[in-house]
């Protein structure tokens, strides 16, 4: 009962559950690599980058009140995530062979229309133990990454400033 009344409290005050702020965003699957993509094909293959990117960013969405869908057609109130895979930066050898990065452009439709777009792009060397880790390991850390990025970028509800009319020319005096 104590529980109760603490998230209840919580929640009045905007501290708990994020769940419930914005609105419900599903995922676009497949999520794609864009054409005009550098992704080593190595990398595409044995990472299975669309399919863990469809997965992580699923997940999050489905904790928020969303989840994936495979059609821009949903139900009124429920924006639709689009992402695609623009860059990877992965070459063989884990850690021992330099960084990895991931970068996309995502999109939030809602009604068929975009409200908002954004590039995202993450980074990672591994840490103090990434030499000893696989380069999918090093890109999957990029992946966990974008997907909370993601989620917080879609939970946000920020709409798209709308452009400024132009100001009235003064009265003379």
């Amino acid at each position: 009962m104590q529980y109760a009344r603490l998230i209840a409290a919580l929640c009045a005050l905007g501290l708990a559950a994020p769940a419930l702020a914005g609105k419900p965003t599903l995922l676009l699957t497949p999520v794609s690599i864009a054409p005009e993509a550098s992704v080593p094909e190595k990398v595409q293959t044995e990472c299975k980058i669309e399919e863990t990117f469809a997965a992580q960013i699923g997940e999050r969405l489905r904790k928020q009140g969303g989840g994936t869908t495979t059609s821009l057609d949903t139900p009124a109130g429920t924006q639709v995530m689009k992402v695609q895979i623009t860059y990877v930066l992965g070459p063989g050898g884990g850690g021992w062979s330099g960084p990895k990065a991931v970068s996309l452009r995502a999109e939030l439709l809602e009604g068929g229309k975009v409200r908002r777009s954004e590039k995202f792009s993450r980074t990672t060397t591994g840490g103090v133990f990434g030499a000893f880790k696989g380069t999918c390991g090093l890109i999957q850390r990029c992946v966990d990454t974008l997907a909370k990025d993601l989620q917080e970028w879609a939970d946000a509800d920020i709409d798209v400033p709308q452009e400024a009319p132009a100001p009235k020319a003064a009265a003379a005096e």
